[in-house]
């Protein structure tokens, strides 16, 4: 699924680069075993409602305030 692999990604992007100093490694650990629970999770749905969930999550990050912001960081909607 394109969208999927654009949000995982994105999501790998941000945790790789941004430089929030209010989370630790410890923190962005623990964020990384969300996600690969939610892909865990998501990995048995059928190919639309997978491909919704991951649309809809990726909704999220089309703001311009938020493109700007990951534009800071180096990671690309």
């Amino acid at each position: 699924m394109d969208s999927c692999d654009k949000y995982f990604q994105l999501l790998d992007c941000i945790l790789d680069k941004d430089s929030d100093e209010t989370y630790t490694e410890s923190d962005r650990l623990d964020i990384r075993e969300q996600i690969k629970s939610m892909q865990e999770d998501w990995s048995g749905l059928d190919n639309d409602t997978l491909s919704e969930n991951c649309s809809s999550e990726l909704e999220k990050f089309s703001t311009d305030e938020v493109k700007s912001e990951l534009s800071k960081i180096w990671c690309s909607f």
